[in-house]
């Protein structure tokens, strides 16, 4: 049968080992970590303003090339809305924007003007709203009626973006309403 070493062995080996020369320097080294302290903008505006106008499919842009489909969607609280993805560089994060919808027969189906709309900087650079609401009703006095005989006409969606510095950048797209 074999019996383990008492600890008073192992304690005696350990310091014959320590007092028979295998000393060891120990050696500090401060290292300051890499700190973020908020004070340098993650995103600054240079070169030419752009937008590009796309959308959104699960978490994948794909820019909106003419000829494309202009998605209408039945909104969550109320109305009929495409939802265009838009997309910046050359401006500032806080923008007002400006879209329009209209169709080839020059039917003015919606007009969204907002100030103050926030952008946010996507991986690749650009800054962007990912989806923002431009209504999609009959011109008046037919608002009400369905839209279903819109689907599958052309029309033009325009948007435009200006920031306090008064740069400005805009975008035209002709696109195929669909249904969203």
């Amino acid at each position: 049968m074999r019996t383990l070493p008492s600890r008073w062995t192992t304690l005696s080996v350990t310091l014959a080992l320590g007092a028979s020369g295998c000393l060891v320097d120990t050696v500090y080294v401060d290292v300051d970590p890499p700190v973020d302290y908020g004070d340098e903008p993650a995103y600054v505006p240079s070169g030419e303003p752009t937008l590009e106008i796309g959308y959104y499919d699960e978490q994948l842009y794909a820019p909106l090339r003419d000829g494309g489909e202009c998605p209408i969607i039945f909104g969550l609280q109320g109305g009929t809305w495409t939802m265009p993805a838009l997309r910046a560089k050359g401006v500032d994060t806080t923008l007002t924007v400006h879209c329009t919808l209209v169709t080839e027969a020059d039917e003015q189906l919606g007009e969204a003007i907002e100030r103050n709309v926030r952008f946010y900087l996507a991986p690749d650079g650009w800054i962007e709203n990912q989806a923002f609401p431009v209504p999609a009703v009959h011109a008046p006095p037919n608002e009400a009626d369905p839209i279903d005989d819109l689907y599958g006409q052309d029309a033009t969606l325009a948007c435009s973006v200006r920031d306090s510095e008064e740069r400005t950048a805009e975008a035209s797209v002709r696109c195929t309403l669909v249904e969203g």
